[in-house]
């Protein structure tokens, strides 16, 4: 059951002797160049002069620099590569190209170096973890993936005062999105994106969906009498399938990882919420509502399911709805809805949600403040806000730019809006890619037919403990 863990825990401790002597570029403050060769001031040329000057105020914008050509003020900027000009998303890359001018154009003499990453985003910001603990240098503004932000945050400058400039209140942002940007008494990044897990159902089959894993199975069953496969969900060992999981163990009050982040997810309590979570999995199989090949099928492989009229539910993200419209067009507004995660509880509520934060680590005041402007203008602001989560088909941050024209007609858009205010992150422990995979490891069991949950559990709660025991 257990995996190569190389591949599974965070990557902190496994690749620092590869990446601490890793090099950054740096930024600059004395970045002017000249061409041919120097002579006194008095024997310039006034062309020349003229042409150096034109130079200096153009400005350019690509995937690796924006800002004025030849700037005395420099930063760097790393973004997710799907969130930059890098992205292989054409209106993507022309949205962040517009806002990156307009940002541009009202900062003449500052530019700003784009650092391409891998897109293995966990080495990017396992190495840049390790350098700000050593004192080293790192991007000045960095994109941090949100459930991990509360390692970052001991040194994350605070960005109030432009946020206040720019007449953003941090109360505007979801509650789940405050406790991680502003764990104290300053806000520390702006969380410019997220998403949300749900159910989705036939409308034209299920008149009222189902609230708990008890009625989900009673509708499951029906759906399959009707010979419709009653519910499917991605199985596959990705992240996917904890975010649906952990919803029903959170529910009942479960744990993973106790404070200090040693796991607790097979003891006690947590242990029979677990097991109620886990037994849910096993139910849907053994009832025949759910068909092993689920196993095969990735959180983005519904639409030949969806889109052949024989599914009666399924669990995915707010995503889901732009692909399955790409493929059924209004058809799938017609026939299908989504809902609240049914719940091992009924009035228990919760769902999994993630998303980026772009964070300044920059202690030059200046830069500080340039670059927390930047991240604003291009995802922060009402417009950069409404119009990068239109093109990336992302959920807003912010509750007020769900009233913007691009939103406030989507008849999904209100139970996406709704269910974040339920929504809860992954816990930052550096053991929980072990324990996430765990968690994988049981449910496909399950669903190949394994019955002896009790065992499984315990099994994988005991790897898991040892190998946190290794990261000590």
């Amino acid at each position: 059951m257990k995996r190569n863990v190389g591949t599974l825990v965070f990557c902190f401790a496994l690749i620092a002797s590869l990446l601490v002597g890793c090099a950054q570029p740096k930024k600059s403050n004395d970045n002017q160049q000249t061409t041919g060769n120097q002579v006194d001031d008095d024997t310039k040329d006034n062309d020349s002069q003229e042409n150096n000057q034109d130079n200096k105020a153009e400005i350019v914008i690509t995937p690796t620099y924006i800002g004025t050509k030849n700037a005395d003020i420099v930063f760097t900027w790393q973004p997710v590569p799907a969130h930059s000009m890098f992205s292989t998303n054409q209106a993507r890359v022309d949205f962040i190209k517009g806002k990156c001018k307009e940002w541009a154009e009202r900062n003449p003499g500052v530019g700003v170096e784009i650092i391409e990453t891998t897109t293995n985003m966990n080495e990017a910001m396992a190495k840049n973890l390790i350098q700000l603990a050593s004192g080293a240098e790192v991007p000045d503004l960095t994109a941090i993936d949100s459930f991990i932000f509360k390692r970052f945050a001991p040194y994350a400058q605070p960005i109030d005062d432009i946020l206040s400039e720019r007449a953003i209140d941090v109360n505007d942002f979801f509650p789940f999105i405050q406790e991680q940007i502003k764990p104290e008494d300053k806000t520390l990044g702006i969380w410019y994106t997220t998403d949300v897990r749900t159910l989705y159902y036939r409308k034209d089959l299920i008149e009222t969906p189902p609230t708990t894993v008890t009625e989900m199975l009673e509708v499951g069953k029906k759906m399959k009498e009707q010979g419709l496969t009653g519910l499917v969900y991605a199985a596959t060992r990705e992240t996917t399938l904890t975010d649906v999981l952990l919803p029903l163990f959170w529910g009942q009050g479960g744990n993973l990882v106790d404070e200090a982040g040693k796991p607790v997810f097979g003891e006690g309590e947590n242990r029979e919420y677990m097991l109620n979570a886990l037994k849910f999995y096993s139910d849907t199989i053994q009832s025949g509502v759910t068909p092993e090949r689920v196993l095969s099928i990735a959180e983005t492989g519904f639409s030949s399911d969806v889109a052949s009229g024989t599914l009666a539910m399924y669990y995915a993200g707010n995503w889901d709805v732009k692909n399955q419209r790409g493929v059924m067009g209004d058809q799938f507004d017609e026939k299908w809805d989504v809902a609240s995660l049914p719940m091992v509880n009924s009035g228990d509520r919760q769902t999994t949600a993630g998303g980026w934060i772009s964070t300044v680590f920059s202690k030059d005041e200046q830069i500080r403040k340039l670059a927390a402007d930047l991240a604003i203008t291009v995802y922060g602001d009402d417009v950069g806000m409404e119009g990068w989560c239109s093109v990336g088909g992302y959920l807003p941050t912010r509750k007020s730019i769900y009233e913007s024209a691009s939103f406030k007609d989507d008849p999904f858009i209100k139970t996406f809006k709704d269910e974040l205010n339920y929504a809860r992150i992954r816990p930052a422990a550096e053991i929980y890619p072990e324990v996430s995979a765990s968690l994988q490891d049981m449910v496909e069991e399950l669903v190949i037919g394994t019955d002896n949950i009790e065992g499984i559990l315990d099994q994988s709660y005991q790897e898991v403990l040892s190998e946190y025991e290794s990261l000590k």
